[in-house]
């Protein structure tokens, strides 16, 4: 008695393969796509809308199939984009929440004829005054110290102008120069800031210096506190055109030729004068 063939496959444990349809052999079609982005291929081709399951048209599905196989190395992992745009939304609104636009320093140095120097800058005083740069702070120090205890203000306003003080220096070809003076913001002028309508960081004040160049200096360099960041530097010297550059943080600037007047020349002396004086005689009473 013959066995058919399915009953001896059976009875060995082995599963029967299935016929496939003539003319659809070998078609794959993209099943899933999972978050690697590498297809899986199936035996079976699913009916894809608007395309027949029988006869020829069995080709035209393995083409489609094929080809979005071939496709499927470059589509981006929808869910990996989403996730990037909502850290990138949530960055953005955390940003907002507690930074400022940060304000480069404008540094202005007026060259008078007679060696002095006048030098003034528009900076962000409160980050200057808490020893931090107006792009890395935040607005949560300066709040606090805008709204804490007037001692605190006081006293980080004094140590920004001795840091300003001490900072900057004038580099000429016969040595270096100190400032002599400052005139730096006070209590009083932040209090007049905070009642000039609504107040929004970063807050912006002017604070002034004056120097004395070495008598016959003919070149003029700046330096300024590196603590003030990238900066745009103006120089005005007599006979000169203003010359602008910027200057990065804790660098001097290009040395520049300067004309300074001598010294005055002494009055000169008149033939009187030039002779020398008589000894005063005095008579003695005999």
């Amino acid at each position: 008695m013959r066995v058919p063939g399915s009953a001896r496959a059976l009875a060995c444990g082995r599963r029967r393969p299935r016929r496939r349809r003539p003319g659809c052999q070998g078609a794959f079609v993209l099943s899933t796509m999972p978050l690697a982005g590498a297809p899986r291929a199936t035996g079976e081709a699913p009916a894809l809308p608007g395309v027949p399951s029988t006869g020829s048209d069995c080709k035209k599905r393995r083409h489609l199939s094929q080809d979005a196989l071939n496709l499927a190395p470059f589509m981006p992992d929808l869910s990996l984009l989403t996730c990037l745009l909502l850290a990138t939304a949530l960055l953005l609104s955390s940003l907002h929440s507690y930074a400022h636009p940060a304000f480069l320093t404008a540094a202005r140095a007026l060259v008078k004829a007679d060696g002095s120097v006048r030098l003034t800058l528009s900076c962000d005083i409160l980050a200057f005054a808490l020893n931090d740069t107006s792009a890395r702070i935040g607005n949560e120090p300066m709040e606090a110290l805008l709204s804490g205890p007037r001692e605190n203000l006081e006293r980080c306003l004094a140590d920004g102008r001795g840091r300003l003080l001490r900072g900057v220096k004038l580099i000429t070809d016969r040595g270096e120069s100190a400032p002599v003076s400052v005139e730096f913001p006070t209590a009083k002028d932040i209090d007049a800031w905070k009642q000039g309508g609504e107040p929004a960081l970063p807050l912006v004040l002017e604070a002034k210096l004056t120097a004395a160049l070495p008598p016959g200096a003919k070149s003029i360099a700046l330096q300024f506190p590196e603590v003030l960041d990238r900066l745009i530097l103006t120089v005005e010297r007599p006979g000169e055109e203003g010359y602008s550059e910027p200057v990065d943080a804790g660098s001097v600037s290009t040395p520049l030729p300067i004309h300074l007047q001598g010294p005055a020349p002494a009055p000169p002396r008149s033939a009187a004068s030039a002779k020398s004086p008589q000894p005063a005689i005095s008579n003695l009473n005999s």
